[in-house]
């Protein structure tokens, strides 16, 4: 009921106010016509604060739209009847009036988007969970989403992938594993599970691992870490401590997970697209 109202832009909030002004002021005449000064003076006075001053502040109130609602037809048909003024004096205001300079906080927002339900909106339910969780991601640390070292699964270069190795990747719920020299300390790769759908048997895990490995710093923010998988290409970057440990992995999906407040879809191999895959998983800046 209130879109055909708001299809009319400026000129519906000049009819509004036209209506509003031309009928306090017509009040305004018969109280001062009919009462003693002092009075008048007090009416007037109360009727003003009323028109405009509260009623202005209920407009986006709850009440003042359903107020709105309830006065819709009656409102375009004044609009309608008015059209010739509102549509001129609407124009008028559109383009030599700039709006006010309005200050917005990341608090103001996040505590409107709180009162906010999709039936008050167009937006839908997943879009207002988006805009909320988005208003906290760039405050958010690599090392709050990652998935930590003692969840992630790695193998060594000199590994063979047999039948027994491929079946235990697999059960272990991850997609991408990180691949150490024989010390399990120095990163030297990233295994991917869609890497081995069609790898051999008894290939070595350094003849399937992918040889470029990124690396980037626990405390670096999201923002910084999503721009840089843009960049890159890479899903997955090894996660370091500040003395340059490796402490987690971190991935694509644990990032666009906090957008969207949900898993992103996993990667899946031809020979099982059902299979679930790896947990947050963290990535590296090289």
């Amino acid at each position: 009921k209130l879109y055909p109202l708001k299809a009319r832009g400026s000129a519906t909030f000049i009819m509004i106010e036209l209506v509003r002004a031309m009928t306090l002021a017509a009040v305004v005449v018969i109280i001062a016509r009919n009462l003693p000064p002092i009075i008048s003076w007090a009416v007037i006075a109360f009727l003003m604060l009323l028109a405009f001053v509260i009623l202005t502040q209920l407009f986006l109130k709850p009440f003042g739209m359903y107020l709105l609602v309830w006065l819709s037809r009656p409102l375009l048909a004044v609009t309608n009847a008015l059209k010739p003024i509102t549509l001129t004096f609407g124009r008028l205001f559109d383009r030599s009036l700039d709006e006010e300079p309005v200050t917005l906080t990341r608090a103001d927002l996040a505590e409107t988007l709180k009162s906010v339900a999709p039936e008050d909106t167009d937006l839908s339910a997943d879009e207002l969970r988006i805009i909320s969780r988005s208003l906290n991601f760039s405050k958010q640390t690599i090392h709050e989403v990652m998935t930590p070292k003692r969840r992630v699964v790695s193998v060594k270069a000199t590994d063979t992938l047999s039948p027994i190795v491929l079946d235990e990747l697999h059960k272990s719920g991850h997609s991408r594993f990180p691949v150490t020299e024989e010390d399990g300390k120095t990163i030297v790769g990233i295994l991917h599970m869609h890497d081995l759908a069609d790898v051999k048997h008894h290939t070595q895990v350094a003849e399937a691992m992918q040889p470029k490995v990124y690396f980037v710093e626990e405390d670096r923010g999201l923002g910084f870490v999503l721009d840089t998988f843009y960049k890159t290409g890479q899903p997955v970057y090894v996660v370091l401590n500040a003395v340059s440990e490796m402490v987690g992995l971190v991935s694509v999906e644990d990032v666009v997970e906090q957008i969207m407040g949900k898993p992103a879809p996993q990667e899946t191999t031809e020979s099982d697209s059902q299979a679930p895959i790896a947990e947050t998983e963290q990535s590296v800046v090289e």
